[in-house]
């Protein structure tokens, strides 16, 4: 697309054609193939004598082969939906081996992330603080060191990191 700039309405159907026509690594088939239950025929296979071109030739067969296909069309969403689930389950495992998880205990001193409007030059994270508590849902209520006050909110783990003194 970026040699048609201006002619994008012209290159718009081949490019939508290819999307659809494309196999999804989620599902593992085409969503042409989840709408109409067979694979597309592509525009090489138009012009060349192909055992799917040939199908076509023969109405009978080809009926045969579309009511088959029609039929077998809930099987394949059902098979696209266990590999759906599959694939949601490799891609939560994934993360959770890269996922570094932040717990910490009362009496913990951790570092705050600075809000959004502190300057460029100024540190990223204040503090310490201390832990007063840990709630179940990952976050925590802090408490100030300098003022012995706890903080108005409650702090979830990312937002935060381990103070060494």
């Amino acid at each position: 697309l970026q040699e048609a700039k201006g002619k994008w309405l012209e290159e718009l159907p081949a490019v939508v054609w290819a999307h659809r026509t494309t196999e999804r690594r989620s599902t593992g088939k085409t969503p042409f193939t989840m709408v109409f239950g067979s694979e597309a025929v592509i525009p090489v296979e138009v012009g060349l004598p192909t055992l799917r071109s040939q199908v076509v030739e023969d109405p009978p067969l080809n009926e045969c082969q579309l009511s088959h296909n029609t039929d077998l069309l809930e099987e394949t969403r059902n098979m696209a939906l266990i590999h759906l689930a599959a694939y949601h389950q490799r891609a939560r495992s994934y993360y959770a081996k890269k996922v570094n998880p932040r717990r910490f205990n009362a009496g913990d001193w951790v570092l705050k992330a600075r809000t959004r409007n502190a300057s460029k030059l100024d540190s990223n994270w204040v503090g310490p603080y201390e832990v007063v508590k840990a709630l179940d849902n990952g976050a925590y209520i802090l408490k100030e060191l300098k003022t012995g006050k706890n903080m108005p909110n409650t702090w979830n783990a990312q937002h935060l990191k381990r103070y060494y003194a």
